[in-house]
C-alpha cells in the first residue's frame, strides 16, 4: 500500500508540477511583470532608460479620452455579444439535443465549424462581407433592398454591431457544445415525469433544464470574460484596426498602439493592468450575482 500511495505522489508531482511552472512562467509572471513596468515610464528600447514615475500613468488614464472610449466599447462588445451568445447557445444546445430532430448532427457540426476558423480568417471573411461592394450589400441590391446598403466598417453607428455579429458566429458554436454535453447527462426520467404532470416544452426547458445546467452556464460566463478581450482584439485588428473614428477601438487594440507604435511601454502595461482588474471583477460580480443553489442529479 506505501509503495502505491508514493507511486500515486510521484505521479501527481511529475504530471502537476511541470504544467504549474510553465503556467507561472508564461501568465503569473508577466502578470507580475507588467504590473512592475506600469510604474515607470519606459520606450521598450533599454532597461537602463527606464524611469520610475510610480502611478502618473494611470492618472493620465483617468483622463484620456481614447481610454474612455475604448473601456465604452469595450463593455458595450462584451455585453451586447454575450447575450446573444448564451441565448443562441442554450436555445440550440436544447433543440439540438431532441431526438425528434433527425439532422441534429448535421446541424452541430455546421454550428461548430466557425469555432475551428482562425480569428484571422473571421476578420477576411467579415471584410469580404461587409465591404462597400461586398456580399451583403450585392444580395441587397439583387433583391431590390438597394437602399438599405451602408458602409458597414466605415460608419461609426454600425461597426461594433457587425463585429459583434462575426464574434457571435464565431464563438456560440463552442459554447452550444457545451451546453448540449450538459444538457445530455440530465435523466430522461426528470422530463418522463414532467411530461405526465403536464409540462410542456417551454416548463421543461426552464423548470428542469436550466437548473441543472446552471453551474456550466456559469463557469461558461467567466471563460467567455477572460477570452472575450482577446478575441475581440484579434477580430478588430485584422478588420477596422479600431476606426472609423476609434468607434471600434477596444483597451487591447489601444494596448498594442500605446506600446508597439507609440513606444510607451509602461503606459501600455498600465492598461494591461487595467483590463486585468476590470475582467476579474467582472467575473467576481458575475459569480456573486448568478450564485443560485446548487441542483444535484
Amino acid at each position: 500500500m506505501k509503495t502505491k500511495h508514493l507511486e500515486r505522489n510521484v505521479f501527481i508531482v511529475l504530471t502537476t508540477v511541470p504544467i504549474l511552472m510553465m503556467y507561472i512562467y508564461f501568465y503569473i509572471y508577466p502578470s507580475i511583470r507588467g504590473l512592475y513596468m506600469s510604474l515607470f515610464s519606459w520606450r521598450g528600447l533599454s532597461l537602463v532608460n527606464m524611469r520610475f514615475i510610480g502611478l502618473n500613468n494611470f492618472r493620465t488614464l483617468a483622463q484620456d479620452r481614447v481610454f474612455h472610449t475604448a473601456l465604452y466599447n469595450n463593455l458595450y462588445i462584451f455585453f451586447f455579444s454575450s447575450i446573444i451568445i448564451f441565448v443562441f447557445a442554450f436555445f440550440f444546445a436544447v433543440l439540438l439535443s431532441r431526438d425528434t430532430l433527425r439532422e441534429k448532427h448535421v446541424y452541430r457540426t455546421i454550428f461548430f465549424f466557425p469555432v475551428a476558423v482562425p480569428m484571422v480568417v473571421v476578420g477576411i471573411i467579415s471584410l469580404s462581407v461587409y465591404r462597400q461592394i461586398g456580399i451583403l450589400n450585392t444580395l441587397l441590391e439583387m433583391i431590390g433592398l438597394g437602399h438599405w446598403q451602408q458602409m458597414w466598417f466605415a460608419d461609426s453607428s454600425l461597426v461594433k454591431p457587425s463585429i459583434i455579429s462575426f464574434l457571435v458566429w464565431k464563438v456560440f458554436g463552442f459554447y452550444m457544445i457545451l451546453n448540449l454535453a450538459a444538457i445530455q447527462n440530465i435523466p430522461n426520467e426528470l422530463y418522463e415525469s414532467a411530461v405526465i404532470d403536464g409540462a410542456n416544452a417551454v416548463q421543461q426547458t426552464f423548470k428542469i433544464t436550466l437548473p441543472l445546467i446552471w453551474e456550466v452556464v456559469r463557469i461558461q460566463l467567466v471563460f467567455f470574460i477572460i477570452s472575450s478581450f482577446a478575441a475581440a482584439f484579434e477580430l478588430i485588428f485584422s478588420t477596422t484596426r479600431g476606426g472609423p473614428d476609434r468607434a471600434s477601438e477596444v483597451l487591447v487594440t489601444y494596448l498594442y498602439e500605446s506600446a508597439f507604435t507609440h513606444y510607451k511601454f509602461g503606459y501600455g502595461s498600465a492598461i494591461g493592468v487595467v483590463i486585468l482588474i476590470i475582467t476579474f471583477l467582472i467575473a467576481i460580480l458575475l459569480l456573486r450575482t448568478s450564485k443560485k443553489e446548487t441542483v444535484e442529479l
